[in-house]
């Protein structure tokens, strides 16, 4: 028996992206006598793989073998075909490939409710949640381990099942998500009823409660962590994982290959470019491409999640309402708003913005920002998930006063709590302002507005607006407040906007424009390369929510105690903490989020603030792997030479370029492994270990 820290110390050498022998080297074996599992991860809704996994299964079915056909999860969102009826489509193609079991990510629940707002009102499609949809394609199994609970939108998913091959082996399965992304990057309202286990003891309990089965697969689209010594875990039982591929299309394969009669395993790589597609397969997804392409004309994409938390929303700055509003500023500033004024607005002169475009600001309401957007594919259907209502955008004329004022109304829910939940929809993200908001200063409500929970400010106490487009805020200079239809009509308390008393002239009007498909969807492909790239990630500090004498105004450096998501019994509390002091990293609305991975550019920008001469990394969109933190450390110290050797059981896995930078970070004590005996080469680095590398580096 291996312990259980031994064996599972080791999930990253034998993992889906592990380096193993190629299938295609044994094109002359007999897998008689064997049990094939072959499990895929990452597949982010890439239909254009399965004819090739079908045939994979189809080859090693032909030799002999027994197959089953797995996922570690990450299957639906991230592309215009999952996209395009909620997943719906791409799970009945993975049945057709052949695909007996799933495990759930973070991104299959991507889809919410599978309801999906188009392009007028009462015309919304009801494709069907995940829950739904497994329920109605009871062919393929879903299985967590670590979700506590089911809902109306997440069911008919089981913690483990037990799969019985042709040669009568039990082969049990148990999924595990990444539960920290799930809890940070699923819409809350989704996960009402749902509680997320620690993968790690979940995966013991779970191996301990299969002992039956002859051979034992976790499926695990997240972390596990090293095990206790007192657990032991058996021979025939192991962890798959897929997150050492992180980014949409960069899915893994491989194969555990096992003998059915000593129970011995082995797991292989295979390459999908080894095998043309299967025919049938391959006809029913170009049917399916050609039905989406036809009704896609445009599609963008995005290497970052827009933040969709609904919570995060309704307390402060996201860089979803950043994006949001600023692309309702684009769409004025650029003059693509100038073909969308109707025909007795161009009658009397009012065809364009009617100010300069450093008095051109936008404001869109936290209540209209109802989903996340993933990476990937960025369609029009993706960003109605966000806005599932077809509002037009609106031009609304007002004075610096009058401006304070909305921003004042608007921020009376803060801070956000249960009880304010509804009144904190009115939150106003912007574009082109800087704005503070004092939650320690009540806000003076004057009479009810229409009768409703809203009230009107009595005065302007809480709110100050620090600058327009980087000039100084005038309370008599006139702005043109680019909005949607709804706010220019008095939605919840935006009763400034739709009295606009300074507007004598009466160019205040709603446009033919839509949110989504005009001023949205075109900011996006009007970006380089129609994407929405790293520039985006992190809020840039338009708007300030104070709280007493801490502001949470970010990015900058903030006290590490002012984050809600860590603790001084986390193991990298001290060290984060000297980071934000240091003006390193900061956070997202008192949130540092711990386990958020970096990506290779973020990384680099640090090191050249801290050098002044770092260069920028080359692939600065993609997440930084352990091997590659510990090149660019190396590089930052001039790359020393450095004489030594590694004793991890993995080190034949670090590329031959990072070997003496691993060498270097681990005699220095700026990088350790994952335990004692795994340094995990792979492995991306979260912002924690990214925190705690910086600390080191500075001698902390």
């Amino acid at each position: 028996m291996k312990s259980l820290r031994k064996v599972l110390c080791s999930i990253l050498a034998i993992c889906l992206f592990a380096t193993a022998l190629p299938v295609t080297a044994l094109a002359a074996d007999d897998y008689a006598g064997k049990t094939v599992v072959i499990v895929t991860g990452n597949m982010r809704g890439h239909i254009g793989f399965l004819p090739q996994i079908a045939a994979v299964r189809a080859d090693f079915e032909a030799r002999g073998a027994d197959v089953v056909l797995a996922d570690t999860g990450e299957f639906l969102h991230g592309s215009v075909y999952s996209a395009f009826n909620s997943g719906s489509t791409m799970i009945t193609l993975m049945i057709a490939a052949g695909y007996d079991i799933v495990a759930l990510g973070t991104y299959d629940f991507a889809f919410g409710t599978g309801t999906l707002g188009t392009a007028f009102h009462g015309d919304a499609v009801e494709f069907g949640p995940l829950g739904d949809l497994l329920e109605a394609n009871p062919a393929l199994v879903a299985v967590a381990s670590n979700i506590i609970g089911q809902n109306d939108y997440f069911h008919s998913f089981v913690p483990n099942t037990t799969i019985t091959t042709a040669s009568g082996l039990d082969i049990g399965f148990f999924g595990l998500i990444w539960s920290h992304l799930a809890e940070n990057m699923i819409l809350e309202s989704n996960l009402a009823g749902l509680q997320f286990a620690d993968a790690t003891d979940t995966a013991i309990a779970q191996i301990v409660e299969l002992a039956d089965a002859d051979f034992t697969i976790g499926l695990s689209n997240g972390p596990v962590m090293v095990f206790p010594d007192d657990y032991t875990l058996r021979d025939n039982a192991v962890v798959h994982t897929s997150i050492g591929a992180v980014l949409p299309g960069e899915m893994t394969i491989s194969a555990i290959v096992i003998d059915n009669e000593t129970m011995e395993h082995t797991t292989r790589s295979i390459n999908l470019a080894d095998f043309a597609p299967h025919p049938e397969v391959a006809a029913s997804v170009d049917e399916f491409k050609a039905v989406v392409d036809a009704a896609f004309s445009q599609v963008a994409r995005s290497v970052i999640a827009l933040d969709g938390s609904t919570i995060r929303n309704r307390s402060g700055e996201t860089n979803l309402g950043n994006f949001w509003a600023d692309a309702l500023r684009w769409f004025a500033i650029s003059g693509e708003i100038n073909a969308h004024f109707d025909e007795d607005d161009v009658a009397v002169g009012n065809d364009r913005i009617h100010v300069s475009d450093e008095n051109v600001v936008a404001l869109w309401n936290a209540g209209n920002l109802r989903d996340w957007l993933y990476s990937g594919d960025v369609t029009t259907q993706d960003l109605r998930r966000i806005l599932p209502f077809p509002n037009t955008v609106a031009v609304v004329y007002l004075t610096g006063a009058e401006l304070l004022e909305q921003l004042e109304a608007s921020s009376q829910g803060l801070p956000f709590s249960d009880e304010t939940f509804a009144l904190t929809a009115s939150l106003m993200h912007v574009s082109g302002i800087e704005y503070t908001i004092n939650q320690s200063i009540p806000f003076n409500a004057g009479e009810a507005h229409l009768g409703r929970i809203w009230h009107r400010a009595a005065s302007v106490e809480r709110v100050t607006i620090t600058s327009i487009n980087g000039n100084p805020f005038d309370e008599t200079a006139i702005y043109a407040v680019i909005t949607s239809n709804a706010n220019f009509n008095g939605m919840d308390i935006s009763y400034v906007m739709a009295e606009r008393v300074s507007d004598t002239q009466n160019r205040s009007t709603i446009t033919t424009a839509r949110v989504v498909d005009d001023a949205v969807m075109g900011y996006i492909l009007s970006l380089p390369d129609a994407t929405i790239g790293l520039q985006h990630t992190m809020p840039d500090g338009r708007l300030t929510v104070t709280v007493a004498e801490t502001a949470i105004a970010l990015p900058g450096a903030i006290r590490s105690n002012a984050y809600t998501d860590i603790a001084p019994s986390d193991w990298f509390y001290t060290l984060v903490n000297f980071v934000a002091e240091a003006g390193l990293m900061g956070g997202i609305n008192g949130l540092f989020s711990p386990d958020q991975l970096m990506t290779r550019g973020e990384f680099a920008e640090i090191l050249h603030e801290i050098s002044g001469d770092f260069p920028i990394a080359g692939h600065p969109d993609e997440y930084l792997t352990r091997q590659e933190l510990a090149v660019f450390v190396f590089q930052h110290f001039g790359s020393p030479d450095t004489e030594g050797s590694l004793s991890f059981a993995d080190a034949a896995d670090i590329a031959y370029w990072a070997y003496e930078a691993v060498v270097f970070c681990f005699e220095s004590g700026i990088m350790q492994g994952i335990s004692d005996t795994i340094f995990a080469p792979n492995q991306p680095v979260t912002r924690a270990m990214g925190a705690t590398v910086l600390a080191r580096m500075l001698g902390e």
